[in-house]
């Protein structure tokens, strides 16, 4: 198949041809199409352009030994997306130790005191995201600082919207609670 032609099939088609064939031009066109996409994705998560170069590297890496295992449940980008975000995180986690995540979107779930005032406690939260499970803090941030919808969040994970808002409301309930626990212990500190 020629290069031009490539161009113009679907995303599934080109991941059916390079399961199939094990093509390297296959690949590259899946890469072309979204080494930027995968690469904002990373910045977005790790706020750091060399991180995210790194990881959008890593990422295609993963993507070339895991692309068998897209079932076509879900378009392939929103796979691909799904696979970048847990990429990410979990590299996040387990190679660096400290959380680069931004947490600008989370700050609602600290900040009680309306406009212009910020919640000194806000400042545990990297703190207390981190004794969260891999789940729990995953939903809160694609929630909080993705803003994504339950739909897609259900759609990404694979899980219901009911199972989403409870989990999201445990999750929200165990941060603040590790939260005031800090806050109280520094108080008396």
């Amino acid at each position: 198949m020629k290069l031009t032609a490539l161009k113009t099939i679907t995303d599934e088609e080109l991941v059916s041809l390079f399961s199939a064939t094990g093509s390297q031009r296959y690949f590259e066109v899946i890469y072309q199409r979204y080494n930027r996409r995968v690469y904002q994705k990373c910045l977005q998560i790790t706020k750091d352009e060399y991180l995210a170069q790194d990881y959008a590297h890593d990422v295609f890496m993963h993507l070339f030994q895991k692309i068998n295992y897209f079932e076509g449940r879900s378009s392939f980008s929103t796979w691909l997306y799904a696979l970048t975000r847990n990429f990410v995180l979990t590299r996040l986690r387990t190679h660096d130790g400290a959380r680069r995540i931004s947490l600008d979107g989370l700050e609602s779930i600290a900040d009680e005191y309306g406009e212009g005032g910020v919640d000194p406690k806000l400042f545990l939260l990297p703190k207390a995201l981190s004794v969260l499970s891999n789940e729990e803090s995953q939903l809160l941030v694609m929630r909080y600082y993705e803003g994504l919808e339950f739909s897609e969040i259900s759609q990404q994970l694979a899980i219901s919207i009911s199972a989403i808002k409870m989990r999201l409301n445990r999750s929200r309930a165990k941060l603040k609670k590790q939260i005031l626990t800090w806050s109280e212990s520094e108080a008396y500190a």
